[in-house]
């Protein structure tokens, strides 16, 4: 390959990017077109700072929760860190996600982080999906009960929508697990040497949640207590800038805001995710300006969080390679040939 074909292949690989920038700024752009400046700085200018406030330490409170999710998930397969350690790896893991033009830099940050452990690289990556994987479903349930609840009580025809859709989907969630719980139970009266290898790690791997069952359903709990906070803490900024909405109404524009966010035209969501929930909010009563603020006050305490994230990974985050953490007994696992334990 020539200079100039490696050039120009490599101006196609970022083709893509450059495509996602120029939507994020054009989608930005039909936003603030649309924008009354006096009112925005009228509703900037008259919001609650001591609400804010809470707004702000709240932010900062999640990273919290998830790590502590995120270390339980790494117990269940009895590979224990420390919190202090995991709330780092979160706050860079936050940084990367900001300001890298793809979302999963963080979660491929914190997959590397735990990849050396005693139980293989399998685990590291399944521990992440798993936080990301029952985080969603929590806000996919409680955006359902959200949807109902509005429906009955008011007959508003986009939560009908949404109850009917979840509805089909959870039903045909709740057929493939039974279908999972059958095959397991077949597999049980299967001679091992016809199960493949790979198959039987995969086994092995969802035994250690049905081993931990507690542990299990504190992930569970937690993974509802993160949507709840989140939800709480979108009402106070909200309430703050003057928009008196309900705790149904919040729930069903995040999660709405959370499934348009995978469409991806954006760099990280930004712009699709704030002119979905712009676009909601002002369908469910919210000033078109007190939502717009909402989502600017939202990116910016995200970039502060994120510059903490910056502080720890430029001072001492990026410079010691991952360290093998304690593990609690268990089983040699097997990884593509070779014995990890």
């Amino acid at each position: 390959m020539t200079a100039e074909q490696a050039n120009s292949a490599g101006r196609k690989k970022r083709l893509p990017l450059w495509i996602k920038a120029g939507v994020t700024v054009g989608l930005y752009g039909v936003l603030f077109w649309f924008t009354d400046w006096a009112t925005l700085g009228e509703t900037l200018r008259d919001a609650n700072p001591w609400l804010i406030a809470v707004f702000v330490g709240m932010m900062f409170g999640s990273v919290t929760i998830s790590a502590h999710k995120w270390r339980l998930i790494l117990r269940i397969h009895d590979l224990h860190f420390a919190l202090s350690r995991l709330q780092r790896y979160y706050f860079i893991a936050m940084f990367f996600n900001n300001f890298l033009p793809s979302s999963i830099g963080g979660d491929g940050y914190r997959v590397y982080k735990t990849l050396d452990n005693p139980r293989g690289r399998l685990f590291a990556v399944a521990a992440v999906v798993i936080e990301r994987a029952t985080g969603f479903a929590a806000m996919l349930v409680l955006g359902y009960l959200a949807a109902v609840v509005m429906y009955f009580r008011t007959g508003d025809d986009l939560a009908g929508t949404v109850t009917r859709v979840e509805t089909v989907i959870g039903g045909a969630c709740l057929v493939g697990l039974a279908l999972i719980i059958g095959v397991r139970r077949f597999r049980e009266h299967l001679p091992t040497r016809w199960i493949p290898e790979k198959v039987r790690t995969v086994a092995r791997f969802v035994g250690d949640y049905r081993r931990h069952r507690m542990l299990s359903f504190r992930v569970i709990a937690i993974s509802f207590l993160f949507q709840a906070w989140n939800l709480t803490l979108y009402w106070i900024l909200l309430d703050a800038l003057g928009a008196h909405t309900t705790f149904p109404v919040v729930m069903l524009l995040l999660t709405l805001a959370g499934i348009v966010a995978f469409l991806p035209i954006t760099l990280n969501g930004i712009g699709l995710t704030d002119g979905a929930f712009i676009g909601l909010a002002v369908h469910y009563g919210v000033s078109y300006e007190a939502a717009l603020s909402c989502m600017l006050l939202v990116r910016l305490v995200n970039a502060m969080v994120s510059a903490v994230g910056a502080w720890f990974y430029f001072s001492d985050g990026h410079q010691h390679p991952p360290t093998r953490p304690a593990a609690g007994p268990s089983r040699p696992v097997r990884l593509g040939g070779a014995m990890a334990t």
